[in-house]
């Protein structure tokens, strides 16, 4: 008979089959899962992928897709990577952090890192599609580190856009928040304009320095500013010397501000914010 008495009850000798184990912690990411999915699947990515730089393009939407199922593999099934490769749906950002986990840690492998610039560059073009690069030309094969993604901010009940490398994400961006509140963006006006300009990057390490070198001026009319930056009364006097030449006189001559602003365009960044002009050289 079993003696259940608590002072002399002893436990049955264990086995190593009948002791208790700690539950296993799953690692993430878990690397080796990235690796067998990767080669499971490395035949249609290589395709994909050499289709794209034969094309000098962005990789194709099933090559994305089966690119996100590979990363998802490295966190679980329940992750955002895993579901869009799926469904084809997600939220950029959820996804955008999960791909950047993996890019920014410690053990990624170099097939890994390579595979996230490629489907990072596709999920940022899907999402942003005019968004520009920080080299012109636009560096290629694409890297996050080039593409400047539309990111927005809200500065003390101040919204705007500022542009940041494709690398960052939520921690970065934050910290590029309060970055900006100690520059006093939500009073600057002519900053928010700059920073609102595609092709400049927010997460330079210098945004006034950069800023002051760039910017030109402002106007409260629109075709003051053009007048300026296209030295409108030297072209009107060089119009008038060529016609006195050929004995035409002209009582007045009406500008063209539409061609001369596309003109100007080319030296010069030109931005209208709440009935203000601010120009910025190129």
């Amino acid at each position: 008979m079993m003696n259940n008495n608590p002072e002399t009850y002893q436990p049955r000798h264990q086995t190593p089959e009948t002791q208790a184990r700690p539950a296993r912690v799953r690692e993430v990411p878990n690397w080796r899962r990235f690796d067998v999915a990767s080669e499971i699947n490395a035949d249609i990515i290589i395709a994909g992928i050499d289709h794209a730089l034969e094309s000098k393009k962005q990789i194709d939407e099933d090559t994305a897709l089966r690119i996100a199922g590979v990363l998802g593999r490295a966190i679980g099934p329940d992750s955002h990577l895993s579901t869009y490769a799926r469904t084809n749906t997600g939220n950029y950002e959820e996804i955008r952090e999960e791909y950047l986990s993996l890019y920014n840690h410690p053990e990624a492998p170099p097939r890994a890192t390579d595979l996230i610039n490629w489907l990072g560059y596709y999920a940022v073009r899907q999402r942003f599609r005019f968004a520009e690069s920080i080299q012109d030309p636009e560096p290629y094969p694409p890297k996050l580190e080039n593409i400047l993604v539309p990111t927005e901010v809200e500065i003390r009940d101040q919204p705007g856009t500022v542009h940041v490398p494709g690398i960052y994400g939520n921690e970065d961006i934050e910290d590029l928040k309060r970055t900006l509140r100690t520059l006093r963006y939500d009073e600057d006006a002519a900053l928010q304009a700059f920073l609102s300009l595609p092709n400049v990057n927010a997460m330079s390490g210098d945004i006034m320095g950069d800023f002051h070198d760039s910017y030109i001026g402002s106007w409260h009319n629109h075709e003051d500013a053009i007048s300026e930056i296209c030295d409108l009364d030297d072209k009107e006097r060089e119009v008038l010397e060529f016609a006195s030449e050929r004995g035409f006189y002209f009582d007045y001559l009406t500008p063209d501000y539409d061609f001369l602003e596309d003109e100007a365009r080319e030296a010069y960044d030109i931005v209208r914010l709440d009935d203000e002009t601010y120009v910025f050289a190129k």
